[in-house]
């Protein structure tokens, strides 16, 4: 992993940290994961009980080569506590919001139980760490508040307590 991006993650750290979020760096030369992970602990998200987990990382090297830029990523754990029977009105409404989300991905993990939101960012080689640092900070911001903004509504759908054409409804026209 490039200094550059360690150095951007801890900074970001730091910003967590100021917004009340807990953290915790993890290193990819110590732990067999494939590239360094900032992982964020958000206690208070939308009216869930639930902690939500946040990952926020560089693309890591393939086959041993490095990005031609920087590749910045977000996932936002929102639950892992999907059901098979919420995964069609999960699966229509994700695909709606798909739609209306002006970046990012809401979605289910292949494995049926886990529901994701999912933000990147591209940056060119040559931008200043002070710019990169303070897209990362209003990108990262970005994820947090989009996927809040709609997991009440994606599990009320998800649980039959919304219809879907409510659903629509709180969507921007």
């Amino acid at each position: 992993m490039k200094e550059r991006e360690i150095q951007l993650l801890k900074n970001l750290q730091k910003k967590l940290k100021e917004w009340e979020i807990d953290s915790l760096y993890r290193d990819s030369s110590k732990e067999q994961i494939p590239t360094d992970i900032l992982t964020g602990l958000i206690t208070e998200f939308g009216n869930s009980q639930e902690e939500v987990l946040a990952e926020f990382f560089f693309m890591p090297e393939v086959d041993g080569q490095e990005a031609d830029g920087l590749y910045f990523h977000r996932v936002i754990t929102l639950s892992e506590r999907v059901t098979e029977d919420m995964l069609p009105s999960l699966y229509e409404a994700t695909a709606i919001l798909n739609c209306f989300a002006e970046t990012g991905t809401f979605a289910v993990t292949k494995a049926g139980n886990t529901l994701i939101y999912r933000n990147s960012v591209a940056m060119p080689p040559t931008i200043p760490d002070e710019e990169a640092a303070k897209l990362i900070e209003a990108n990262t911001m970005f994820a947090i508040n989009v996927s809040e903004q709609f997991i009440d509504a994606l599990f009320k759908v998800a649980d039959g307590r919304m219809s879907m054409e409510e659903f629509r409804g709180i969507l921007p026209d």
